[in-house]
């Protein structure tokens, strides 16, 4: 053949090469995997294949699609769909088990390839349906506490975790711990500044899929400005004849729980500052010199609310001068010289003042150091203790009666406090004691 005929069908073959009409003879597949997010084949699922440079979807019944097991292909260039280089393509994957799995990857056609493969394909399950509006109050205090509750179901079946909104910034705030599918989520939160609050709540399953937002819970939230109230229960009654005295009171409180409540008291005529605040409501004065007194004790609540007309009670001690004897203690039970675990000291007391507080003490050091037992318990007759709060040895112990007018009277006993082991640790010492008698005899009787 002439040359001059070769140069031209050459260039003739090199411009429809260009043109892209050589896709007649050089075809161009596409092709991928398919799994579940545990990397398990999925196999049996249906495929949808979309140009979106040409708008153009085939399906699993086009010709051009071919599956085997967990792998496809599809015939993009000439002869097959047609479809040119560079045209940006989408492959999405459908699974349906009891609810359908869904998948998708992209890629853009590279005719320089026979065979271009898409990324794997890992299906995800559907999303838990959208949770229902929070439920809980729609007002509340800076500071405190409140419980909020909601709940959705997984199509599939799957443990969910609720993720909180508190501060509508819609980004989750906390998430709660995994909750079988259609189980209600209870969460608390309080908030530290006042403002008007939008809670939503959005599920995910165990393959971390989301659902949508749920519907706004809207709180107001404010500061608790209302004080406490406090009220006195026991309190002495005008003029009395006895220094010891017990005051008893409570609180209430529109916000704070009557149990989260703190209180200070001051005893005037015989302090000049408030206490430290305490949850504790009774405090005993023993042995108060004679004069007029006023106790006073006021509340506070969580808020930081002082109760601003605290509760008092005015009363005069006149005990008189004359009474210089002290109470005499009489032990009423007899206990062994060696104690171990609970006792129980038992006494009673004779004197003519019937408001006595008594005292128990103990010393290890033959009396240089005391240590309290109990301290002011009043017209108590009996005291259960514990000897395993202290080490083994020999103790005096020491109970104390004082009367109203400062008089007091105490009665000594000494003892070995000698706590037992514990059961197994003697069982181990007698069948190790018994082992090496056996041992022994058999090793005389070996020498023999």
């Amino acid at each position: 053949m002439n040359s001059k005929y070769i140069i031209i069908i050459t260039l003739s073959f090199g411009l429809l090469f260009s043109h892209g009409i050589v896709n007649a003879q050089f075809p161009h597949t596409l092709y991928g995997y398919v799994y579940y997010p545990d990397g398990t084949p999925a196999k049996n699922f249906s495929i949808t294949v979309i140009n979106h440079d040409r708008d153009e979807i085939v399906n699993n019944e086009s010709r051009y699609i071919y599956k085997n097991e967990n792998y496809y292909q599809v015939e993009v260039s000439s002869p097959g769909l047609g479809w040119e280089n560079g045209e940006f393509i989408e492959v999405k994957i459908e699974k349906k088990d009891f609810t359908v799995w869904k998948g998708n990857a992209t890629i853009s056609i590279n005719l320089g390839y026979p065979n271009q493969k898409l990324p794997d394909i890992f299906l995800s399950p559907p999303p838990p349906s959208i949770p229902k509006k929070p439920t809980g109050p729609s007002e509340a205090y800076i500071g405190k506490s409140y419980n909020f509750s909601t709940f959705s179901s997984d199509p599939s079946n799957f443990n969910i975790s609720y993720g909180w909104d508190w501060n509508n910034d819609d980004a989750v705030d906390e998430w709660s711990n995994w909750l079988i599918s259609g189980a209600t989520c209870m969460m608390h939160h309080m908030w530290q500044e006042e403002g008007i609050y939008e809670i939503k709540v959005i599920a995910k399953n165990e393959y971390n899929i989301t659902s949508k937002w749920s519907d706004v819970l809207v709180v107001v939230v404010e500061k608790d400005k209302v004080s406490p109230n406090t009220y006195l229960i026991k309190a002495p009654d005008g003029t009395i004849d006895y220094n010891t005295v017990t005051f008893e009171w409570s609180g209430e409180d529109d916000v704070t729980p009557t149990n989260k409540l703190l209180y200070s008291y001051i005893l005037q005529g015989y302090s000049t500052k408030w206490s430290e605040w305490t949850y504790n409501t009774s405090v005993t004065f023993p042995s108060l010199p004679n004069g007029e007194y006023i106790f006073k004790v006021k509340a506070k609540d969580e808020a930081g609310n002082e109760d601003a007309t605290p509760a008092l009670y005015n009363f005069t001690i006149n005990v008189s001068s004359e009474d210089i004897s002290p109470p005499i203690i009489n032990l009423s039970s007899s206990l062994p010289e060696e104690l171990s675990g609970k006792v129980k000291f038992e006494w009673n007391v004779s004197d003519e003042d019937k408001n006595i507080s008594i005292s128990i003490y103990y010393s290890n050091d033959n009396g240089t150091k005391w240590h309290f037992i109990v301290k002011n318990i009043t017209n108590a007759t009996s005291y259960e203790w514990d000897t395993k709060k202290v080490k083994n040895g020999k103790y005096i112990i020491k109970i104390c009666a004082e009367d109203s007018a400062g008089n007091i009277g105490c009665v000594r006993r000494s003892y070995i406090v000698n706590n037992q082991k514990i059961p197994g640790f003697q069982i181990l010492v007698v069948f190790i004691g018994i082992m090496l008698v056996f041992l022994s005899k058999k090793y005389h009787r070996k020498r023999a």
